[in-house]
């Protein structure tokens, strides 16, 4: 009987760990490919692609108070999302063909969302509303591999462009609203990609580039602040 009681407590302690077990494979799988950084009630979301030379982008939906994330269909496209204020729906577009560049701006005017592709295959594109003119500014890098993107400067009243220093290597720039500046940073080595938001609780912009080279990585700040 006593035999029959031990085996028992040993079975039921088997079960309990493997329960706790299979909780755990499930936690690490919902967990992986996406990170917080979390400060206060200030989220920044980054998420990286699925597969290499597929990109992903998030945008934060303030209407829903949820991220939105969407990848490329195909291997190579790009894709540009947009929240619409009027619609509080975000809007998606994808490139037309493989290796060509897609923008996307919200027109405050117009009270729509202007989309621009590159003009050339492998050659980037940026789009940014500078409120202080009322108009789109629209950029396309200067050769093909480049990348470049416009960043609003809200002290300056101007859209700061840069370009990546060498081919395929990525560059990426977010305002600070502390130090009134527009901060860069760009990939240690070509074929990564990086991204960065600004976390208003530590007052700096926290930076991630992406694990493994041809994948892509975006950061969604999901605060209202």
């Amino acid at each position: 009987m006593r035999i029959r009681l031990q085996q028992e407590k040993i079975k039921t302690s088997a079960n309990k760990l493997g329960i706790l077990f299979m909780c755990l494979i499930i936690v690490t799988t919902i967990s992986f490919g996406q990170e917080h950084s979390q400060s206060g009630n200030n989220i920044i979301e980054f998420k990286e692609s699925d597969y290499p030379n597929y990109q992903i982008v998030g945008v934060f939906n303030p209407a829903t108070g949820q991220t939105e994330w969407k990848q490329t269909d195909y291997p190579n496209y790009t894709i540009a999302g947009v929240y619409n204020p009027n619609t509080k729906s975000i809007e998606w577009k994808q490139s037309e063909w493989p290796r060509y560049d897609i923008s996307g701006v919200y027109d405050p005017i117009s009270k729509s969302v202007q989309w621009k592709q590159s003009s050339s295959k492998r050659y980037t594109i940026s789009g940014v509303y500078n409120p202080a003119i009322n108009e789109i500014e629209w950029k396309e890098s200067l050769w093909p591999n480049y990348t470049i993107m416009g960043v609003y400067n809200a002290a300056l009243k101007v859209v700061e462009w840069k370009q990546s220093t060498y081919p395929r290597y990525d560059v990426h720039g977010v305002y600070n609203p502390e130090t009134k500046k527009v901060e860069w940073k760009e990939t240690s080595y070509p074929n990564y990609e990086i991204t960065g938001a600004y976390d208003s609780q530590l007052k700096k912009v926290v930076w991630k580039e992406a694990a493994q080279p041809h994948y892509s990585i975006a950061a969604v700040k999901v605060s209202n602040d």
